[in-house]
């Protein structure tokens, strides 16, 4: 398929993971949009932690600053037996820390919504359809919305939610990465 002049990306859901897709894109110089079936972009749930894993992929988004405003640095932590002794701790520094943060998901959601603010950001919209396109087509997500069906083009589609129309296997996709790794592709069809 042809990537239009500038590329332009289709985010399916608004969560964490969605709004970390759409922040990495618009930071590599895609057009995104990102769509959402709930009416508003919120996040529920407890409380999370943040690796050191975590934090270096929030960095390279731009989001790595909620850390120090909205998380706390945890403690040493682990894994202890029944008597007490330690089957896994987790490495601290002099500070007495660790390198994990521990904060509310709707927070980092917070952040991740700023990092992801020049994409388009779309609500109330429920995923009908994916058509991949094909080698001279863009893809096209088929979406409903109040005022009725909506077409969106796209050079890629990112399905970051819960979207059973992105987890079909589109049969015209090879396994690029063998058996232990499928390639699933979005594609029109039921589950």
């Amino acid at each position: 398929m042809p990537v239009s002049a500038e590329p332009r990306a289709v985010v399916v859901g608004g969560g964490i993971a969605g709004l970390a897709a759409a922040a990495s894109l618009l930071r590599a110089g895609w057009h995104t949009r990102v769509i959402e079936q709930a009416s508003s972009f919120s996040e529920v749930g407890a409380g999370l932690g943040v690796t050191a894993n975590d934090q270096r992929a929030l960095d390279a988004i731009g989001a790595d600053g909620a850390l120090e405003r909205e998380g706390q640095r945890i403690r040493p932590a682990g894994t202890q037996f029944m008597d007490g002794s330690w089957l896994m701790k987790l490495p601290y520094h002099a500070a007495g820390t660790t390198r994990m943060y521990g904060m509310h998901r709707q927070r980092l959601h917070t952040a991740l919504l700023d990092a992801a603010a020049e994409a388009e950001l779309s609500t109330g919209m429920r995923v009908v359809r994916i058509d991949p396109g094909g080698t001279d087509q863009q893809a096209v997500v088929l979406v409903d919305t109040a005022n009725g069906q909506q077409r969106v083009p796209a050079d890629l589609v990112v399905g970051a939610g819960h979207c059973p129309r992105c987890r079909t296997g589109h049969r015209g996709i090879r396994d690029e990465l063998g058996s232990a790794c499928r390639v699933r592709c979005s594609a029109s069809g039921s589950r």
